[in-house]
C-alpha cells in the first residue's frame, strides 16, 4: 500500500488516518473497518483503488493504532470522518463498511446525507430497522467475547480470525488487525448503540449490499434485507467469510468498480 499515515485530535485522543495523494477531479471512497481489526483488511482495495480514486482509511477508537484512546468511542467515528474530509478538503464520498463498519458508514450517511455518493455493507444490518434477532445473536457473540477477552486474549484473538475471514490472506490482514486489540480497548466499544436511530424513512443513496458465502445465515438474510431497500442491490460473493472484500478481492474489487460506475 501506498498511503500517507496522519493523526487528528478528537476529544483529545489520536486518531490515526490514511489515504493516497487527494486529487479534487476524483471520487473518494471511505473504508471502515470491522470490530477487532484495522486498516489494513482493506490492503488489496487500496492496491486496486489507488490509482483511480481518492481514499480515506480510518483506525476507529479502539483499533490499530487509535487503541490507546480514554474519551472517544466507535460511535464518535461519524463525527471523526467528518473532521478528517474537512481536513482534506473532500466534501462527498462514497462508503464502505464492513461489518462493524458497515453499521459505521449508515451512521455517517445517517448523520451527513448530504456527503453521500454511494454506501457499500459487507456483512451488515439495518441501523434503521427493528433488528431484535440480530441483536439477540449478537449478545450470545459478545458474551463469549467478554469471557475470552476476560480471561484467554490469545484464544479471543484467534477467536475472532476464525469467525472473520476464510482465506490465508484474510487471516494474516485480520490477525495483524487484531492483534493491536486490548482489554482497555473494549472500552471504545460502548457507544456503538448512538449509531442506531430506528426510522421507517427511505434512504435514498445507492446501497449496495455484499455477504461472503460462508457467513451466517442471518448475515444473508439482513443482507437481503438491505438489498431489498429503495435504490438497494444485493449480492453473495462465492468462496468467502464475513470480511469477502479479502478474502475474494479480485471479485469484490471488480463488482464494488462497477458499482460505482454504474453510478455516473
Amino acid at each position: 500500500m501506498s498511503i500517507t499515515q496522519e493523526r487528528i485530535l478528537f476529544n483529545s485522543d489520536h486518531i490515526y488516518f490514511y489515504h493516497n495523494v487527494i486529487d479534487s477531479s476524483k471520487d473518494t471512497i471511505v473504508m471502515l473497518h470491522p470490530a477487532f481489526g484495522d486498516h489494513e483488511i482493506f490492503d488489496r482495495q487500496v492496491d486496486f483503488f489507488e490509482q483511480k480514486f481518492n481514499l480515506l482509511l480510518v483506525d476507529m477508537p479502539g483499533h490499530g493504532l487509535s487503541n490507546h484512546v480514554k474519551k472517544t468511542h466507535v460511535g464518535h467515528t461519524p463525527e471523526i470522518i467528518k473532521l478528517i474530509l474537512e481536513y482534506l478538503s473532500i466534501s462527498r464520498v462514497h462508503l464502505l463498511g464492513v461489518s462493524m463498519g458497515s453499521l459505521v458508514a449508515q451512521g455517517i450517511a445517517d448523520k451527513y446525507p448530504e456527503m453521500i455518493e454511494s454506501v457499500t455493507l459487507i456483512g451488515g444490518y439495518s441501523i434503521h430497522d427493528n433488528n431484535e434477532d440480530v441483536l439477540k445473536s449478537q449478545r450470545k457473540e459478545m458474551f463469549k467475547w467478554l469471557f475470552l477477552i476476560l480471561f484467554n486474549m490469545k484464544k479471543f484473538r484467534s477467536y475472532i480470525v476464525d469467525v472473520s475471514v476464510s482465506s490465508d490472506l484474510g487471516k494474516e490482514k485480520m490477525r495483524k488487525g487484531v492483534n493491536h486489540f486490548t482489554r482497555a480497548s473494549f472500552r471504545a466499544m460502548s457507544g456503538m448503540n448512538q449509531i442506531f436511530r430506528k426510522t421507517s424513512e427511505e434512504k435514498i443513496y445507492p446501497l449496495l449490499a455484499l455477504v461472503g458465502e460462508y457467513d451466517l445465515p442471518l448475515a444473508h438474510e439482513t443482507s437481503k434485507r438491505l438489498g431489498n431497500k429503495r435504490n438497494g442491490i444485493f449480492h453473495e460473493i462465492k468462496n468467502a467469510g464475513h470480511c469477502a472484500n479479502i478474502d475474494q478481492h479480485n471479485e469484490f474489487n471488480q463488482y464494488y468498480l462497477n458499482f460505482i460506475r454504474s453510478l455516473v
